[in-house]
Protein backbone atom coordinates (compact mmCIF):
# COMPACT_ATOMS: atom_id res chain seq x y z
CA UNK A 1 0.00 0.00 0.00
CA UNK A 2 2.85 2.38 0.88
CA UNK A 3 4.69 1.66 -2.29
CA UNK A 4 1.60 2.62 -4.13
CA UNK A 5 1.05 5.85 -2.61
CA UNK A 6 5.26 6.46 -3.31
CA UNK A 7 4.60 5.47 -6.69
CA UNK A 8 1.66 7.89 -7.34
CA UNK A 9 3.57 10.47 -5.67
CA UNK A 10 6.49 10.06 -8.23
CA UNK A 11 4.32 9.99 -10.70
CA UNK A 12 5.37 8.30 -14.12
CA UNK A 13 8.37 8.88 -16.16
CA UNK A 14 8.32 12.00 -18.62
CA UNK A 15 7.89 10.86 -22.30
CA UNK A 16 11.30 12.37 -23.17
CA UNK A 17 13.33 10.20 -20.80
CA UNK A 18 11.11 6.94 -21.07
CA UNK A 19 12.35 6.70 -24.52
CA UNK A 20 15.97 7.48 -24.10
CA UNK A 21 16.50 5.57 -20.60
CA UNK A 22 15.79 2.03 -20.96
CA UNK A 23 18.92 1.77 -23.63
CA UNK A 24 20.27 4.76 -25.29
CA UNK A 25 23.49 3.41 -26.83
CA UNK A 26 21.78 0.56 -28.72
CA UNK A 27 18.81 2.99 -29.80
CA UNK A 28 21.28 5.87 -30.56
CA UNK A 29 23.23 2.84 -32.99
CA UNK A 30 20.33 1.81 -34.62
CA UNK A 31 18.84 4.86 -35.36
CA UNK A 32 21.95 6.37 -36.85
CA UNK A 33 22.33 3.30 -38.70
CA UNK A 34 18.76 3.75 -40.55
CA UNK A 35 19.75 7.25 -41.55
CA UNK A 36 23.06 6.02 -43.18
CA UNK A 37 21.85 3.97 -44.74
CA UNK A 38 19.06 6.02 -46.35
CA UNK A 39 21.93 8.62 -46.83
CA UNK A 40 24.02 6.05 -48.62
CA UNK A 41 20.57 5.97 -51.23
CA UNK A 42 20.90 9.42 -51.75
CA UNK A 43 22.47 10.78 -55.03
CA UNK A 44 26.27 11.73 -54.99
CA UNK A 45 26.93 14.69 -53.23
CA UNK A 46 23.39 15.66 -52.32
CA UNK A 47 23.26 16.15 -48.23
CA UNK A 48 19.61 15.25 -47.00
CA UNK A 49 17.14 17.63 -45.19
CA UNK A 50 15.19 15.29 -42.76
CA UNK A 51 12.31 17.86 -40.90
CA UNK A 52 10.97 16.60 -38.15
CA UNK A 53 7.51 17.93 -37.88
CA UNK A 54 4.58 18.07 -34.72
CA UNK A 55 6.81 18.31 -32.20
CA UNK A 56 4.89 21.36 -31.59
CA UNK A 57 1.71 19.62 -31.25
CA UNK A 58 2.83 18.63 -27.44
CA UNK A 59 1.49 20.59 -24.77
CA UNK A 60 -0.37 20.67 -22.04
CA UNK A 61 -3.26 22.02 -19.91
CA UNK A 62 -2.63 23.89 -16.89
CA UNK A 63 -2.24 21.30 -14.61
CA UNK A 64 0.38 19.46 -16.83
CA UNK A 65 2.23 22.08 -19.02
CA UNK A 66 5.16 22.31 -17.29
CA UNK A 67 5.71 18.84 -17.05
CA UNK A 68 5.41 18.61 -20.56
CA UNK A 69 7.99 21.70 -21.16
CA UNK A 70 10.09 20.10 -19.20
CA UNK A 71 10.06 16.97 -21.13
CA UNK A 72 10.72 18.91 -24.27
CA UNK A 73 13.09 20.71 -23.08
CA UNK A 74 15.30 18.10 -21.68
CA UNK A 75 15.04 16.26 -24.80
CA UNK A 76 16.56 19.22 -26.77
CA UNK A 77 19.20 20.13 -23.64
CA UNK A 78 20.26 17.16 -21.55
CA UNK A 79 19.54 15.09 -24.66
CA UNK A 80 21.18 17.77 -26.67
CA UNK A 81 23.25 15.64 -29.12
CA UNK A 82 20.75 12.58 -29.39
CA UNK A 83 18.62 14.24 -31.99
CA UNK A 84 21.79 15.00 -34.04
CA UNK A 85 21.80 12.96 -37.12
CA UNK A 86 25.31 12.10 -38.94
CA UNK A 87 26.02 13.89 -42.72
CA UNK A 88 22.26 15.49 -42.49
CA UNK A 89 20.78 18.61 -42.06
CA UNK A 90 17.78 18.01 -39.52
CA UNK A 91 14.88 20.84 -38.75
CA UNK A 92 13.12 19.90 -35.72
CA UNK A 93 9.38 22.12 -34.76
CA UNK A 94 9.27 22.71 -31.49
CA UNK A 95 6.80 24.06 -28.86
CA UNK A 96 7.42 28.13 -29.10
CA UNK A 97 7.47 28.14 -25.29
CA UNK A 98 10.59 25.22 -25.01
CA UNK A 99 14.17 27.11 -24.57
CA UNK A 100 16.09 24.24 -24.45
CA UNK A 101 19.34 25.83 -22.38
CA UNK A 102 21.99 23.04 -23.76
CA UNK A 103 20.65 23.02 -27.51
CA UNK A 104 24.15 24.29 -30.06
CA UNK A 105 22.30 24.11 -32.74
CA UNK A 106 20.35 27.19 -34.69
CA UNK A 107 17.12 28.35 -33.59
CA UNK A 108 14.54 30.10 -35.70
CA UNK A 109 11.18 31.38 -34.39
CA UNK A 110 8.59 30.85 -36.34
CA UNK A 111 6.55 34.21 -37.96
CA UNK A 112 3.36 34.38 -39.39
CA UNK A 113 3.88 36.93 -42.72
CA UNK A 114 2.96 39.52 -42.45
CA UNK A 115 -0.30 40.41 -44.47
CA UNK A 116 -1.22 43.75 -41.95
CA UNK A 117 0.17 46.07 -40.48
CA UNK A 118 -0.35 46.85 -36.31
CA UNK A 119 -2.29 49.59 -36.90
CA UNK A 120 -4.75 47.18 -39.31
CA UNK A 121 -3.26 48.27 -42.99
CA UNK A 122 -2.96 46.30 -45.39
CA UNK A 123 1.01 45.10 -45.82
CA UNK A 124 0.77 44.64 -49.29
CA UNK A 125 4.52 42.97 -49.60
CA UNK A 126 3.26 39.97 -47.09
CA UNK A 127 -0.09 39.75 -49.42
CA UNK A 128 2.12 39.52 -53.13
CA UNK A 129 4.17 37.03 -51.22
CA UNK A 130 1.49 34.91 -49.87
CA UNK A 131 -0.50 35.27 -53.66
CA UNK A 132 2.54 32.77 -54.81
CA UNK A 133 1.53 29.58 -52.91
CA UNK A 134 -1.86 29.22 -54.77
CA UNK A 135 -0.73 30.40 -57.91
CA UNK A 136 2.01 27.69 -57.45
CA UNK A 137 -0.60 25.21 -57.40
CA UNK A 138 -3.28 26.70 -59.50
CA UNK A 139 -3.02 25.37 -63.52
CA UNK A 140 -1.10 27.83 -65.32
CA UNK A 141 -0.83 30.14 -62.05
CA UNK A 142 -4.31 31.05 -62.75
CA UNK A 143 -5.93 32.70 -59.34
CA UNK A 144 -8.62 33.87 -60.82
CA UNK A 145 -9.80 30.63 -62.02
CA UNK A 146 -9.96 29.58 -58.36
CA UNK A 147 -11.03 32.56 -56.06
CA UNK A 148 -11.81 35.12 -58.55
CA UNK A 149 -11.11 38.84 -57.73
CA UNK A 150 -11.37 36.97 -53.71
CA UNK A 151 -8.00 36.27 -53.26
CA UNK A 152 -6.69 38.93 -51.64
CA UNK A 153 -9.88 38.79 -49.06
CA UNK A 154 -9.03 34.79 -48.28
CA UNK A 155 -5.59 35.64 -47.73
CA UNK A 156 -5.79 38.75 -45.55
CA UNK A 157 -8.62 36.38 -42.99
CA UNK A 158 -5.68 33.64 -43.33
CA UNK A 159 -3.65 36.34 -40.94
CA UNK A 160 -0.47 35.56 -42.89
CA UNK A 161 -0.33 32.16 -41.12
CA UNK A 162 1.37 30.19 -44.15
CA UNK A 163 0.37 26.27 -43.63
CA UNK A 164 -3.55 27.75 -43.56
CA UNK A 165 -3.41 30.48 -45.62
CA UNK A 166 -4.59 29.64 -48.63
CA UNK A 167 -7.54 29.19 -49.05
CA UNK A 168 -8.92 28.74 -45.47
CA UNK A 169 -8.70 31.25 -42.89
CA UNK A 170 -8.50 29.35 -39.76
CA UNK A 171 -8.37 25.58 -41.10
CA UNK A 172 -5.98 23.34 -43.62
CA UNK A 173 -5.94 24.53 -47.25
CA UNK A 174 -8.39 23.20 -49.72
CA UNK A 175 -11.29 23.30 -47.69
CA UNK A 176 -13.39 25.57 -49.69
CA UNK A 177 -12.12 24.28 -53.11
CA UNK A 178 -13.18 20.74 -51.74
CA UNK A 179 -17.45 22.04 -51.82
CA UNK A 180 -19.61 21.32 -54.84
CA UNK A 181 -19.64 23.94 -56.94
CA UNK A 182 -18.44 25.72 -59.69
CA UNK A 183 -15.23 27.91 -59.70
CA UNK A 184 -14.26 30.05 -58.83
CA UNK A 185 -15.83 30.16 -55.07
CA UNK A 186 -18.33 32.91 -54.42
CA UNK A 187 -18.19 35.49 -51.77
CA UNK A 188 -21.30 33.18 -50.36
CA UNK A 189 -18.73 30.29 -50.13
CA UNK A 190 -16.56 32.20 -48.08
CA UNK A 191 -18.71 34.01 -46.13
CA UNK A 192 -20.22 30.84 -44.60
CA UNK A 193 -16.63 29.38 -44.41
CA UNK A 194 -15.45 32.04 -42.66
CA UNK A 195 -18.92 32.20 -39.93
CA UNK A 196 -18.12 28.31 -39.16
CA UNK A 197 -14.53 28.44 -38.44
CA UNK A 198 -15.35 31.30 -36.20
CA UNK A 199 -18.20 29.56 -34.23
CA UNK A 200 -15.74 26.40 -34.33
CA UNK A 201 -12.66 28.53 -33.12
CA UNK A 202 -15.00 30.99 -30.51
CA UNK A 203 -16.97 27.44 -28.86
CA UNK A 204 -13.94 26.40 -27.60
CA UNK A 205 -12.05 29.34 -26.34
CA UNK A 206 -12.03 29.82 -22.25
CA UNK A 207 -12.83 33.33 -20.48
CA UNK A 208 -9.09 33.57 -19.78
CA UNK A 209 -8.56 32.85 -23.26
CA UNK A 210 -10.75 35.15 -24.41
CA UNK A 211 -9.00 38.03 -22.02
CA UNK A 212 -5.25 36.71 -23.66
CA UNK A 213 -6.45 37.88 -26.63
CA UNK A 214 -8.21 41.31 -26.15
CA UNK A 215 -4.60 42.18 -24.46
CA UNK A 216 -3.09 41.14 -26.78
CA UNK A 217 -5.40 43.53 -29.53
CA UNK A 218 -4.02 46.16 -27.19
CA UNK A 219 -0.94 45.92 -26.33
CA UNK A 220 1.01 44.21 -29.38
CA UNK A 221 2.20 41.69 -27.07
CA UNK A 222 1.72 38.24 -25.43
CA UNK A 223 2.52 38.79 -21.82
CA UNK A 224 0.31 36.91 -19.19
CA UNK A 225 0.94 35.42 -15.87
CA UNK A 226 3.07 32.45 -15.25
CA UNK A 227 -0.57 31.52 -13.97
CA UNK A 228 -1.90 31.72 -17.87
CA UNK A 229 1.32 30.38 -19.73
CA UNK A 230 -0.45 27.52 -20.71
CA UNK A 231 -3.48 29.23 -22.09
CA UNK A 232 -1.59 31.41 -24.11
CA UNK A 233 0.79 29.00 -25.83
CA UNK A 234 -2.12 27.15 -26.40
CA UNK A 235 -3.47 29.88 -28.23
CA UNK A 236 -0.40 30.66 -30.40
CA UNK A 237 0.06 26.86 -30.96
CA UNK A 238 -3.66 27.07 -32.77
CA UNK A 239 -2.59 30.36 -34.81
CA UNK A 240 -5.12 32.26 -32.68
CA UNK A 241 -2.65 34.74 -31.56
CA UNK A 242 0.33 35.07 -34.66
CA UNK A 243 3.68 36.45 -34.23
CA UNK A 244 5.10 39.18 -36.76
CA UNK A 245 8.33 40.94 -37.13
CA UNK A 246 9.29 44.56 -38.03
CA UNK A 247 12.49 44.48 -38.82
CA UNK A 248 14.21 42.80 -35.67
CA UNK A 249 10.96 43.52 -33.24
CA UNK A 250 8.50 40.68 -32.72
CA UNK A 251 4.88 41.90 -32.05
CA UNK A 252 1.75 39.57 -31.74
CA UNK A 253 -1.67 40.19 -33.39
CA UNK A 254 -5.17 38.59 -33.03
CA UNK A 255 -6.46 35.95 -35.78
CA UNK A 256 -8.35 38.48 -38.42
CA UNK A 257 -11.32 36.22 -38.02
CA UNK A 258 -11.60 35.96 -34.12
CA UNK A 259 -10.33 39.44 -33.37
CA UNK A 260 -13.76 40.49 -35.33
CA UNK A 261 -15.55 38.72 -32.24
CA UNK A 262 -13.25 40.25 -29.65
CA UNK A 263 -16.20 42.89 -29.25
CA UNK A 264 -18.94 40.49 -28.84
CA UNK A 265 -17.43 37.87 -26.57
Amino acid sequence: RSQGHAARRRGPPRPGRRALEPDRKVFKKEMRAFFQAMDAAMPSGKTPVFIVDSIDHCRGRAATFDEVRDSVESLFSRYASEPALPDMHVIYTVPVYAEPAGWEGRIWPVLSVKVQERDGGDCRAGIDLLRQVPASRAPGGDLERLLGSRIDRVIRASGGLFRRAIPSGLRAPGQLLVKDGALPVGTADIDQEERQQCSYAAAGLTEEQWDILRTVRQTGQLRVPRERTSEAWTLQALGYVLRYRNGVVDWYGVHPLLDKLLDEA
